[in-house]
């Protein structure tokens, strides 16, 4: 009896990081809270995070949030660069919100770090549960629209 085990080959740890597939990444996260698609969103968590919260209850603790994201075009913009490293991607951005109750809107730059995990850029799903957070600068107030 011959067995054969093929070699594993190692993955480089020293992998080049992408600042722009992380901005893109960033977008599709906002696009999809923006478009209230939660269960995709998940799937952009952190497994060492999706560990503490099951998707079931992401998705409802998204859906109850009082604010959400203003619509794809105006949910995210002026995404900066802030720290790059082989393990991470610091992101500045300006992320609108719309409160789901009044309709009252504002606009206010978040940072956001994302991981590489696979083929995809990551997020700590806590940080978008706690979101918006009452310290940061708002940069636009908006008059509700009805």
């Amino acid at each position: 009896l011959i067995l054969y085990i093929p070699p594993v080959v190692a993955k480089s740890r020293s992998k080049t990081v992408s600042t722009e597939s992380a901005t893109d990444a960033l977008k599709d996260i906002f696009y999809l809270w923006s478009d209230e698609k939660f269960e995709d969103l998940y799937e952009y968590g952190l497994k060492t995070r999706r560990a503490y919260i099951d998707r079931d209850t992401f998705v409802s603790k998204m859906k109850g949030k009082s604010w959400g994201i203003k619509k794809a075009w105006a949910a995210i913009q002026n995404i900066k660069v802030v720290a790059v490293s082989s393990k991470l991607v610091t992101l500045s951005a300006e992320i609108g919100y719309r409160n789901k109750i009044t309709l009252a809107e504002f606009t206010r730059v978040e940072n956001f770090t994302l991981y590489p995990e696979g083929d995809r850029w990551k997020i700590n799903l806590h940080k978008l549960l706690t979101l918006p957070r009452p310290e940061g600068k708002i940069v636009k107030r908006h008059k509700p629209s009805l």
